[in-house]
């Protein structure tokens, strides 16, 4: 997929509907990450659940905390969104530094905050890439200490 820019709210809102299946729930994900966009996210979020009545899902990194440290982005989100899917990708925040790269260095910390705003509103759900460096158990253990759902997903090269 090659986009020569960003699609505007009504693009995004327009196309939707134009291509709507009848599909219960609608995925906000992809190449990028969509709460780079929150705004456009909650406005497009809003029209859709009010012409098309569907459960929305978020795909995210969960870094909303730090793009946005003067808002509650869960909050927000809560208006429009009924569940919300965190890659966490590691156990710790060395090797997810050293995995994910994140622009900012307090992204894991933050992460595990925004998990901690999310499941005040909605259903969250945490997933890893099944990779060999990895520790899925303790993942798994970072999910059920925060009382979330918990998904591996397989890593395809």
């Amino acid at each position: 997929m090659k986009l020569t820019r960003e699609p505007s709210q009504k693009e995004i809102i327009e196309d939707t509907i134009k291509n709507y299946k009848g599909e219960p729930k609608i995925v906000f994900c992809g190449i990028g990450e969509p709460l780079m966009r929150l705004d456009d996210v909650l406005a497009v979020s809003q029209e859709l659940k009010k012409q098309l009545k569907v459960s929305l899902r978020i795909d995210t990194n969960g870094q909303a905390k730090v793009l946005y440290p003067q808002r509650n982005v869960a909050k927000e989100l809560s208006k429009v969104i009924d569940a919300i899917s965190i890659s966490l990708n590691a156990e710790n925040e060395e090797k997810y530094n050293r995995l994910c790269r994140p622009v900012h260095s307090n992204a894991y910390p933050q992460i595990l905050e925004f998990i901690k705003d999310c499941r005040k509103y909605f259903e969250v759900t945490l997933t890893v890439l099944k990779l060999p460096s990895v520790d899925i158990k303790k993942c798994q253990k970072i999910a059920e200490d925060l009382k979330v759902h918990f998904r591996v997903r397989e890593f395809i090269e």
